[in-house]
């Protein structure tokens, strides 16, 4: 056998090697192409294409006869996309400086909403043109950065009905949780009250999407496919907002009159409610101090909460007390002083204990001790001697309530309050939530003070204190729905702000009809009585100096109700005409002194403001 070359054999070994290379790449190539073609072509696509959502216009909100109110208007969105960062703290801190914004804000607000790679985080909305022109000119430098043109809530009268419409903020990672099944993405913005919250189903709208191929700094090349976004429903209101203008810029300049001539120094914090009471239509929701909703809209980040709403320094400026964050007219649980008094007449006069024949007398003081409320001015004004009901409505007379509370005894008179609805949410579609209000009883002293046995005891003074309003807690909101029980002689109706929702073409969605809640029945000779001493507060009692000249008839109760360390708050609860109600209006200002003299200006200002309206849509066509 002949001897093998070695050069022979190396040549042999290494086409060997080749031969063995070649059916390796032909496997892999196989493998890649074969097997997993289908896997790596789409890998490929997600590394050029990018699905961008299309957030959706937020449907429009209006007053009751088609004036805009809330809007929205184009503007620049910042975004991050996370699975397009490369350096994130170097495109973290390039963008910070065009933002003005700390760079590990923006790595905080990464880390907590860029849990899906592809989609796009959010850091900075409503971005000037500036900011926008900077990040396009140092594109190369911020690879994963976009900017998006997106929709921006636009109300449309800054701070004025703050509290009615409510506010934006950026999605909570527990909201998230529970509204991903709806189409919510990370850093959406979600309504967090007033309408915008009660109404987000409505509201909110479908956002649409583009499919676009972008290059390798996620910058859009071309769009290959796109859908839509469909915006929200429009929401048209109860409102009347030249009669909401009217209500705010009253109590304001009530408040800073009061603040600058009295004591009533904290004299900040009030509000005013305009109803129809024949229908529980919110004609007027005023609280103050008030908030801009505009402002909420640009992020800022609390790396302790992850929370992402208004900048720092105005969110801290509204938590000053009284905060503005505050919707004092529903959540607001105050004392409501003498304009609780009806319940009072009402719960004794039902109960057959006494009655329009009734009389007292005041001398000034009650055998308690206490003193009528005219011993208390200075000087003292002269007691009111023997009245009967409506004088004593008139008067605001604390002995001639004292005396038939004692004689009906707490549980009627609790009864009675309970029958308007004074222990419970009215259910208006607004939100925060309501407060529930307070009528004590002797069973809820009992749990009060269950670890203080010796206090549990029910005494003729705390009958006494809540006979004038003084132990019981209500919202405005409640108090709105039962003057609007007494001018309607008992029906209650649900306080609504919303009349009809269309879409975004205007078609008839939902009407929103009166709701008939409760009617109270109470003999004639209650309603006469309870009817005629409040017309008499207007023409000849407590309200008189400020109702003087009123070219329109009204009813209503003055209260004047302590609060321990400060001035009173004052209330006022109206209705007109006297003799056929039309609207109801309810006034309380926080800390301001009393009713007569601080809420029931307001009262009449906003009533004249409504007759003149009326007359002015009368002229125009409109009812």
């Amino acid at each position: 056998m002949a001897r093998n070359d070695p050069l022979e054999v190396r040549l042999r070994l290494f086409s060997g090697l080749i031969l063995l290379v070649f059916l390796i790449l032909a496997g892999r190539l196989w493998y890649l192409q074969i097997l997993q073609g289908e896997t790596y072509s789409r890998l490929a696509d997600g590394n050029r294409l990018r699905l961008v959502q299309l957030n959706a216009p937020r449907g429009l909100i209006y007053d009751r006869w088609g004036r805009l109110l809330v809007t929205n208007r184009p503007s620049f969105t910042v975004s991050v996309i996370p699975e397009g960062l490369v350096d994130v703290d170097a495109v973290c801190t390039r963008l910070g400086g065009i933002l003005e914004m700390d760079p590990e804000e923006i790595k905080g607000m990464i880390d907590r909403w860029g849990t899906v790679p592809h989609e796009p985080v959010r850091i900075r909305r409503d971005v000037d043109a500036k900011a926008v022109v900077c990040i396009e000119e140092h594109r190369l430098e911020l690879p994963g950065v976009i900017v998006e043109e997106t929709p921006m809530r636009d109300y449309l009268y800054g701070e004025l009905g703050g509290h009615v419409f409510g506010y934006l903020a950026m999605i909570s990672p527990e909201e998230l949780r529970e509204l991903e099944d709806k189409g919510y993405r990370g850093s959406d913005l979600i309504g967090r009250t007033g309408l915008e919250r009660y109404y987000e189903d409505h509201l909110r709208g479908q956002d649409g999407g583009q499919q676009v191929e972008v290059n390798a700094f996620s910058r859009p090349l071309r769009v290959l496919g796109s859908q839509s976004p469909i915006p929200g429903n429009n929401l048209i209101l109860t409102i009347d907002w030249e009669l909401q203008m009217a209500a705010e810029a009253a109590l304001e300049e009530q408040l800073a009159h009061i603040r600058a001539t009295t004591k009533a120094k904290g004299a900040y914090a009030g509000c005013v409610i305009v109803l129809d009471p024949n229908s529980g239509e919110v004609l007027t929701l005023v609280s103050q101090p008030r908030y801009d909703p505009n402002r909420f809209i640009e992020p800022g980040y609390d790396p302790n909460r992850f929370l992402i709403s208004v900048p720092k320094d105005y969110y801290q400026s509204l938590q000053e007390a009284p905060s503005a964050l505050n919707n004092y007219a529903l959540t607001g649980q105050y004392h409501p002083g003498s304009a609780f008094t009806p319940i009072t007449l009402i719960a004794a006069f039902e109960a057959g204990v006494a009655g329009p024949k009734t009389t007292h007398y005041c001398g000034g003081t009650y055998k308690y001790g206490r003193h009528c409320w005219v011993m208390t001015n200075d000087p003292p004004l002269a007691p009111h001697g023997r009245v009967d009901g409506v004088a004593a409505m008139a008067d605001s007379c604390n002995i001639y309530f004292w005396s038939i509370a004692e004689a009906v005894g707490i549980e009627k008179i609790a009864a009675a309050a309970r029958a308007f609805g004074l222990d419970r949410e009215t259910g208006i579609d607004l939100f925060p939530w309501e407060g529930k209000g307070l009528i004590p009883d002797p069973a809820w002293k009992r749990q009060q003070f269950r670890s203080s046995p010796g206090h549990q005891g029910w005494y003729p003074g705390d009958t006494l204190n809540v006979a004038i309003g003084q132990l019981v807690e209500v919202t405005p909101i409640q108090m709105a729905a039962f003057y609007g029980a007494l001018a309607t002689k008992g029906r209650i109706y649900r306080p609504h702000l919303v009349r009809a929702i269309t879409s975004p073409t205007g078609e008839v969605i939902e009407v929103i009809s009166p709701e008939l809640l409760h009617v109270v029945e109470l003999r004639e000779s209650t309603w006469d009585v309870l009817h005629r001493g409040m017309r008499a507060v207007i023409t000849e009692g407590t309200a008189r100096s400020a109702f003087q000249g009123a070219g329109f008839t009204a009813a209503g109760k003055t209260g004047t109700a302590q609060v321990t360390g400060r001035e009173p708050n004052a209330w006022f609860g109206a209705w007109a005409p006297a003799e056929d109600p039309e609207v109801v209006v309810i006034v309380m200002a926080e800390n301001a002194g009393g009713g007569a003299r601080v809420a029931a200006p307001v009262a009449r200002r906003v009533l004249e403001a409504y007759f003149a309206r009326k007359e002015g849509l009368l002229k125009e066509g409109r009812k």
